[in-house]
């Protein structure tokens, strides 16, 4: 391989430019010498280039480099205008693409080549790895942005022919884009390694393909923009695409009405949090969280089609949340402000809440409101867990009420409890399997339904004596069952 220095200032494919009077080819390296200003005005190919403090200047054109052996583009000068490079090879190296001015589009195409990044990098348009892998460099976890769109994969053939892999680096990925294209595309032959690292992301999809592999990072990855053509955030194409949460937080800023889901399939994510004033976000699929949903600022609803969700743990709500018709399992509801319209009681739309809140406001808590509202929209709110719970509705006689009430653990020791605020509901009341106590003497309990008290299972105060009135549509107690009754009256 020769090495082919610039002779002074001129055009790239002119021999002049260049000593010797050779233009530099597929088997030489390009030089570029400090003072030097070499113009692109076509495509060229060369082993490696070495901007060593001259110039290239663009022109919008693209320079491949093809070596198999060490660095294939440092960039230790200036580049000027929009210059592309396109890195072949088979092997391992570490790039520096960081002196002044960047890099438009940067495209990996070689199959085993495999590339870190020597220092913080910045793409001005796109990324593209068709073939090989991209890392941040473990060792230096350096920051990557990529101005533009990622595209990782060739959409065909086996997985893991392409990789970016963001180990503990801050990356930035086509952040704020609203147009016809995702921030991301996770393709065929594609693998995303979030890492551990801050993100954001323009927005996400991932193919329906089970070679479409994509791994979030165990830190924050905010959304801050969409798909304009179906307005998706985050899409999962279908059951084959592989998203894994890697037990993280995905933060959705996009300000304006956009989506979540995973086509015909269920969305699998950790902690999901909605804040932004104006954003609205849909769920257009089944959602899964393995940790908690927090409506910070804005709107999250199950939309129209009424689509189930899964919160294993709190869901705290300072925003707008509706359920629609749609089933909602919560392990606990903490309501702080805003309004939280539960699911109404059409079709399979139900709130059931299965725990209890294990730190801050929500502790001890399987329902608590401190401010807010609750709209109960006719729906029924299901309690099944098999402690000692409590429920509190501040202000319950401002409006804040529940419709139907069911406790029905499935293994004994369901007790919910209520302080003095008392509990009020315009429906139904029924203790298939559970405990309703009331810990404080000053509880009043309306049920404008029925009150349905099954075998085993007791209603009042089970430790003191309630004095506070009790007004029911009517009462039924099984045989077994008790309703321990208020030294008050009972209506």
């Amino acid at each position: 391989m020769a090495t082919i220095a610039s002779a002074g200032s001129g055009n790239w494919n002119a021999g002049g430019s260049w000593t010797g009077g050779s233009v530099p080819g597929a088997g030489d390296e390009a030089h570029i010498d400090s003072g030097h200003t070499i113009t692109l005005t076509a495509n060229a190919s060369v082993g490696n280039v070495v901007i060593d403090g001259g110039t290239i200047a663009g022109g919008g054109y693209k320079i491949t480099c093809v070596k198999t052996s060490g660095r294939l583009f440092d960039h230790s000068g200036t580049i000027t205008g929009n210059l592309d490079v396109e890195l072949q090879g088979t092997h391992s190296t570490t790039e520096d693409f960081m002196g002044t001015g960047n890099i438009r589009n940067l495209i990996l195409n070689g199959s085993g080549l495999n590339v870190d990044i020597g220092r913080d990098t910045t793409i001005a348009g796109d990324l593209t790895i068709t073939q090989g892998t991209l890392h941040t460099n473990a060792s230096s976890n350096h920051a990557l942005t990529v101005a533009g769109i990622t595209r990782i994969g060739p959409d065909s053939g086996a997985a893991d022919q392409a990789t970016l892999t963001c180990n503990a680096s801050a990356i930035s990925l086509g952040s704020g884009i609203t147009s016809s294209a995702y921030g991301v595309y996770v393709k065929q032959g594609g693998t995303f390694v979030g890492g551990s690292g801050t993100h954001t992301l323009g927005s996400l999809t991932i193919y329906n393909n089970a070679a479409a592999k994509c791994t979030l990072t165990s830190g924050v990855t905010t959304i801050n923009g969409e798909h304009s053509g179906d307005n998706r955030s985050l899409n999962v194409k279908g059951t084959d695409g592989v998203l894994n949460h890697g037990s993280g937080t995905v933060t959705i800023t996009y300000a304006g009405t956009s989506a979540i889901q995973e086509l015909s399939g269920t969305l699998a994510l950790n902690n999901l949090i909605i804040n932004h004033a104006s954003a609205h976000i849909s769920l257009k699929s089944i959602l899964t969280l393995a940790g908690t949903l927090t409506v910070t600022a804005g709107t999250f609803t199950t939309d129209s089609n009424n689509y189930a969700l899964t919160v294993t743990g709190e869901l705290s709500n300072a925003g707008t949340f509706t359920g629609n018709a749609s089933l909602v399992t919560v392990r606990n509801l903490l309501i702080t402000a805003g309004t939280f319209t539960a699911p109404s009681d059409s079709g399979s739309g139900d709130l059931v809440i299965t725990g209890e809140g294990n730190s801050g406001s929500g502790d001890g808590y399987a329902f608590r409101r401190t401010g807010g509202t609750f709209t109960h929209s006719s729906g029924t709110v299901t309690f099944t867990d098999n402690t000692t719970v409590s429920v509190r509705m501040n202000g319950v006689g401002s409006g804040q009420k529940f419709n139907n009430v069911i406790l029905n653990e499935a293994s004994a020791g369901l007790i919910l409890q209520t302080n003095d605020e008392g509990f009020y509901c315009e429906g139904d009341l029924t203790l298939t399997a559970g405990d309703f106590d009331l810990t404080s003497a000053a509880a009043l309990v309306t049920v404008e339904g029925d009150v349905s008290i099954a075998s085993g299972n007791t209603l009042g105060s089970i430790s003191s004596q309630q004095t506070a009135n009790n007004s029911f549509g009517s009462l039924t107690i099984a045989s077994g069952g008790t309703y321990s009754a208020t030294s008050g009256t009972t209506t």
